[in-house]
């Protein structure tokens, strides 16, 4: 449960989705991290809602790999968090992430399944 109530300031719709993803921090000094694995709040053409254990600093680029049908592979891409809400007391955490350098196709194929969902509402 959320704790405070928050204006919608998205450009895209977004569905549900409960599909597994892994993220980690893109480091400036070239470190390499971990990949964690999560799973999606959302998605929408320009990005995807994340639950996660921890609390990511804004405009932080992380690499993310979203397992998204109807691919067989998941879709890799950069995206910068945008915001970041603990939830509960158990240090989780939801965090918005907004693609940056998607390839087209990509985004096309989320965007279409977005609006299919959206119209059978």
């Amino acid at each position: 449960m959320l704790t405070k109530k928050y204006k919608e300031k998205r450009r895209f719709l977004r569905i549900s989705d409960f599909n597994l993803v892994k993220y980690r921090p893109v480091s400036s000094e070239g470190k390499e991290h971990e990949f964690k694995v999560t799973n999606l709040r959302d998605i929408g053409e320009g990005g995807v809602g994340l639950w996660t254990s921890e609390a990511l600093p804004i405009g932080n680029l992380v690499e993310i790999r979203v397992n998204f049908p109807p691919f067989d592979v998941p879709i890799s891409t950069l995206a910068k968090t945008i915001w970041s809400r603990r939830v509960g007391i158990k240090g989780q955490y939801i965090m918005g992430v907004e693609f940056v350098g998607i390839e087209e196709t990509f985004r096309k194929i989320i965007a279409d399944k977005v609006k299919k969902v959206c119209h059978k509402k």
